[in-house]
């Protein structure tokens, strides 16, 4: 029923198509997001010291989660709300925009000259559009919440919530 709601009433972009494009416009925003939180991030050997290496084992993580949601889109057949396709869940949007911006976060961890307003600021910010990729998703008519939830949850399941560093 918030499916169908979300459509009829398109509350917060306004119309499906204004969602459609949001959602990929937001998405996009999370990858700048997390590359370049990672390229702020200090190293002690120099400022361009393995920073090919932190990009590519980022880029590799968000594979790891792109093959997981892929797989489960596969096996599940689900069919969108707007029943274009039978790929609905779960979202890939809302999975790759959470793991994005929740590798931002941990990045933004990793920042010392960052004072704990302008952290808790870009932290909540990347966390919000990753939200908003959802719930544009949900909006569009290409997925329900259930699938918009369960692909956001990926990132964390996944492991990309751990701190650098840390088991």
């Amino acid at each position: 029923h918030i499916s169908e709601w979300a459509v009829e009433n398109t509350p917060v972009f306004g119309s499906t198509e204004n969602a459609s494009d949001a959602s990929g416009y937001l998405k996009a925003a999370t990858s700048v997001a997390m590359v370049g939180t990672a390229l702020a991030v200090p190293n002690a050997d120099g400022p361009w010291e393995r920073k090919p290496e932190s990009l590519l084992l980022e880029f590799g993580a968000v594979q790891v989660n792109n093959l997981a949601t892929s797989f489960l889109k596969s096996v599940t057949d689900r069919e969108r709300p707007d029943g274009e396709d039978d790929r609905s869940f779960p979202s890939g949007h809302a999975s790759q925009s959470s793991a994005r911006a929740t590798l931002a976060c941990r990045n933004v961890d990793e920042i010392p000259s960052l004072s704990k307003g302008w952290r808790t600021t870009f932290k909540t910010s990347f966390r919000v559009i990753a939200a908003g990729t959802a719930w544009a998703r949900v909006e569009a008519g290409k997925h329900y919440p259930s699938d918009v939830l369960f692909g956001s949850a990926l990132a964390v399941l996944g492991g990309l919530s751990r701190r650098k560093g840390k088991a």
